[in-house]
């Protein structure tokens, strides 16, 4: 597994693959926050892993197109990441759609 060092010296690289990284070198780093709420990588990394594993086992995979309609929140971070992460693309509408 790379380090954040050296997925961001690379030519390419993801954001599933950073955040995994942060989580396994930065697990207690804050993430990200919400009002009042907030997540560390470690726990970002496990959200984003479970959303991930729900997405493959409705089906969700390489190639696949994820629409996401919802608010701003930290849910919706860790789905749209989760989406990327199983190789799907994420379509984000707005909620006033």
């Amino acid at each position: 597994m790379k380090t954040v060092a050296q997925l961001l010296a690379a030519p390419f690289a993801t954001v599933p693959a950073l955040i995994s990284a942060h989580a396994r070198e930065q697990p207690q780093q804050l993430a990200l926050i919400d009002g009042a709420r907030t997540l560390t990588y470690a726990q970002l990394d496990v959200l984003i892993n479970c959303a991930a594993a729900a997405l493959q086992r409705d089906g969700v995979g390489n190639h696949g197109v994820v629409a996401l309609c919802a608010p701003t929140s930290v849910e919706y971070v860790a789905l749209f990441i989760a989406t990327l992460r199983v190789g799907a693309a994420a379509g984000p509408l707005a909620p006033s759609a």
